[in-house]
């Protein structure tokens, strides 16, 4: 049987970005980060990504060496960031998201790491809304080759149900853009549109995977944070493979699990206190006493009952062996 789980995962757009989200240590030696730290207080989080996304940004600018700039890499490198930034909640305006704070400060950081001018900021001058849509389009075309080279294994695959799955949630987003587009082509998101509007279009490859209603499952998906209205009012939920959300930030301490432990010694400590020194603790004990006796009782009727099903099952054992019954091992034995 395959393992599905990270099937879509594979797809070489969710590689680079996963490649991106690799653990960078915070050691406090970047000196443009640990600025922007005390520039931008309100999002201590942010720390965690100023790392990688340095580090990130100086990879993509060797990588682009010799190649044009703001090209393959450095595009990738932006959706990953915005994408980011929108689900970790560290941006403050959500109408125009390169208006925020953060945004308004990563020329900063990125004047001194973009050492060779090969990949600049992107400016997205639009919601977080069209932003989402416009990444869930950009990477779908991008997946849509690999997905169309192995369709014919997809066809019969265990696995099918998330290519099923991840290509229908598109063709809910490729319709809100179909229907945007059609009135007007200055939406960020329509120039991407146009490119899966023919062959890549996500309702032909739909068809060509023979997929139907059972191949899809709403087990897969997950409510994204951040869309409009329009959207939730006829989406289900979009999937973690559609907007790559991986785990980039230090996991920070559960406070509900911290203040159900504080509760949970409270409630052992008043319990002490009862039974020490206050009339309650005579009933206490007596009831303790009772619920040992019985235990025991419990604990004796057990043992005689195993005793009983012990002496059967080798007398069971003694007659197999007369009829020449053997037995096997569990396992690979």
């Amino acid at each position: 049987m395959e393992d599905c789980n990270d099937t879509l995962k594979t797809l070489k757009i969710y590689s680079i970005y996963e490649g991106f989200n690799k653990p960078k240590l915070v050691d406090g030696n970047n000196e443009e980060c640990e600025q922007l730290k005390h520039k931008l207080p309100n999002y201590p989080v942010f720390n965690s990504l100023c790392y990688k996304l340095s580090r990130n940004l100086k990879e993509v600018c060797i990588y682009l060496m010799n190649l044009t700039k703001n090209t393959e890499s450095c595009i990738y490198l932006n959706y990953w960031l915005y994408d980011l930034l929108i689900k970790n909640n560290l941006l403050d305006n959500l109408d125009n998201i390169s208006a925020s704070e953060i945004v308004q400060k990563l020329p900063d950081l990125w004047k001194e790491t973009n050492y060779n001018g090969k990949c600049d900021l992107t400016q997205y001058d639009i919601s977080a809304s069209d932003f989402n849509l416009m990444k869930i389009l950009y990477d779908y075309s991008f997946n849509y080759l690999t997905i169309d080279e192995i369709k014919d294994n997809i066809t019969n695959s265990e696995c099918k149900r998330h290519y099923c799955t991840y290509i229908n949630r598109v063709i809910h987003f490729y319709a809100t853009a179909e229907s945007h587009c059609a009135d007007t082509s200055q939406r960020t998101y329509c120039d991407i549109f146009k490119t899966v509007t023919g062959e890549k279009n996500p309702n032909k490859l739909f068809t060509t995977l023979k997929c139907t209603k059972k191949d899809l499952d709403d087990k897969l998906l997950q409510i994204p944070k951040n869309y409009d209205n329009e959207f939730l009012s006829f989406l289900p939920p979009s999937t973690d493979y559609i907007l790559s959300d991986w785990s980039i930030f230090e996991t920070t301490p559960n406070v509900g699990s911290k203040i159900g432990f504080s509760l949970f010694v409270i409630f052992l400590i008043s319990l002490f206190l009862l039974y020490k020194f206050t009339p309650m603790g005579s009933i206490l004990r007596t009831i303790i006493r009772s619920k040992l006796n019985s235990s025991s009782f419990l604990r004796e009727k057990l043992k005689l009952q195993l005793l009983k099903h012990n002496e059967e099952f080798e007398d069971e054992k003694s007659h197999n062996i007369e009829h020449n019954i053997s037995y096997l091992p569990f396992g690979n034995g």
